[in-house]
């Protein structure tokens, strides 16, 4: 079983139509930060801090590859 559908997934990338369209975009897609070149999606991340720990998910989808990053630096101060 997936754990995200086809169609869901094409909701993330669905670029927002108040956004123009360009070369180089940067914009949010239900829950995610999507990164477009020329019209094709390069990479797609999504970050958080809470409570002193830092996790951060980027996946890129051309090279089928992912990055997780977890943290609990000893402050953000």
């Amino acid at each position: 079983e997936l754990l995200l559908t086809t169609e869901m997934i094409k909701k993330i990338f669905r670029l927002p139509t108040h956004i123009a369209r360009n070369n180089y975009l940067e914009y949010y897609g239900l829950g995610w930060r999507v990164t477009a070149v020329d019209s094709r999606v390069k990479q797609f991340y999504h970050k958080g801090i809470w409570d002193g720990i830092f996790a951060d998910v980027s996946i890129f989808p051309k090279n089928k590859s992912y990055v997780i990053q977890l943290a609990s630096p000893p402050s953000y101060k």
